[in-house]
């Protein structure tokens, strides 16, 4: 008899691509947060569906000297938006998230995690970031693709 599939959490991030910033020469390592009403977008990077074997995750940072995330009075929201070609639209959304106001992250502690479904067949994406009311500003936030191998 075999062995039932069971819902599992991928390991300890033990190979992380960091996700270039907006200029695309960077890394989302420790980036601030954006002010109320800016979207922070990311750069182009590869997310294709691998049966698993890639998560997207956006975690709590540790600049500017504060530890975690903590929004008070309005949502902060989080889109996935893929093309099918490199330097494209990036106009199909595969991810929407919404943190809540009065909600408290550790350092460290996964804001997104994404893993793409088989049914995405678009494997260039790039992530935005929208601070509604907050101004997160001494915030950070890291972002990366942990390969499973």
């Amino acid at each position: 008899m075999g062995k039932a599939i069971a819902d599992y959490e991928i390991g300890a991030n033990a190979h992380a691509e960091f996700i270039p910033d907006a200029a695309g020469t960077g890394v989302w390592e420790d980036i601030s947060l954006a002010a109320a009403g800016v979207t922070l977008t990311s750069g182009e990077f590869m997310l294709g569906q691998t049966m698993g074997g890639t998560e997207f995750k956006l975690v709590a940072g540790a600049g500017d000297g504060t530890n975690g995330l903590v929004t008070t009075t309005g949502p902060v929201t989080v889109l996935i938006k893929t093309s099918p070609t490199s330097g494209g639209t990036f106009d199909d959304v595969v991810l929407t998230e919404e943190i809540t106001a009065d909600t408290t992250f550790a350092e460290g502690a996964d804001l997104i995690t994404y893993i793409p479904p088989r049914e995405q067949t678009e494997c260039y994406a790039k992530v935005f970031v929208t601070v509604t009311t907050d101004t997160l500003t001494t915030y950070s936030l890291d972002a990366f693709v942990v390969g499973v191998c």
